[in-house]
């Protein structure tokens, strides 16, 4: 009974977590990227496509979004 629980419910449940868990770190390893890319000379436009490389394709912002929140910051 022991070995099914363990094969049927936990490694399913630890299995989500663990896709939670490097859901969440993406945002993270983004903005490394981004300061990464900053700290070695790079353009802030291609810094910030680096960046939004390493975010999973449903997060990642398109070109048009990104153009958009660029030119909101540089108006201020």
């Amino acid at each position: 009974l022991g070995i099914l629980l363990a094969y049927a419910f936990v490694s399913p449940v630890a299995k989500v977590l663990e896709q939670k868990a490097e859901a969440d770190g993406r945002a993270y390893m983004a903005i490394k990227a981004i300061l990464i890319a900053s700290l070695n000379n790079f353009p802030p436009a291609a810094a910030v496509e680096f960046g939004r490389k390493v975010l999973f394709s449903y997060q990642r912002p398109s070109f048009a979004e990104l153009d958009e929140g660029t030119k909101a910051v540089k108006g201020k």
